[in-house]
């Protein structure tokens, strides 16, 4: 019989082999925790970077609370909607409406948290099962307004200069490219 050929029936053989086993389990343990791993931080990765319409409207809820109520305030901001999103800013009477498409998720909580001049309660929030947010500005003795026409966003970034005109009347202007320089010297 050749030294180097096993043909099963030692008992030294049995060990070689089930340690060789145990290697090839740790050897597979340890390349499937690696791909999880990597899977984990690729997917928290993309989270971060991939914005949400949820974004953009928390930064314009943020941008309204900021100007409302003080007559010639502005501020720029800066948001970005993802493919398959729409924004769209529109008055109705004594109220401003912001309409959303592609919000899935809920995160009104995180609007109402920031409402700093109670302009909008859990009441004007709807969201529906197909991802369409609406939030209505405006209560009882805070009338909030919107100047000029209404404003439909499409995917993409989009600058815009959020001013307050006489207290309740808040103007949205979006921005071609830059900023004004009337804007960049207040």
């Amino acid at each position: 019989m050749h030294p180097g050929l096993f043909l099963g029936n030692s008992r030294t053989g049995n060990v070689a082999r089930s340690g060789q086993v145990s290697t090839t389990f740790v050897v597979l343990t340890v390349l499937l925790s690696l791909v999880t791993v990597s899977y984990w931080f690729a997917d928290q990765y993309l989270r971060s970077v991939t914005a949400s319409v949820w974004d953009a409207v928390e930064t314009l809820n943020r941008a309204v609370q900021i100007v409302y109520g003080i007559p010639e305030r502005a501020t720029t901001i800066t948001i970005y909607i993802p493919n398959h999103s729409t924004l769209t800013i529109k008055s109705s009477n004594d109220n401003l409406i912001l309409e959303a498409t592609g919000a899935f998720g809920d995160r009104r909580n995180r609007l109402l948290y920031d409402d700093d001049w109670r302009l909008i309660n859990e009441g004007s929030t709807t969201l529906t099962a197909d991802g369409k947010l609406r939030v209505t500005y405006g209560v009882k003795d805070k009338p909030v307004k919107l100047a000029g026409k209404p404003i439909v966003l499409g995917a993409g970034k989009h600058v815009i200069i959020v001013r307050n005109i006489g207290g309740t009347v808040i103007d949205f202007q979006p921005l071609e490219k830059g900023i004004p320089t009337e804007v960049l010297r207040r």
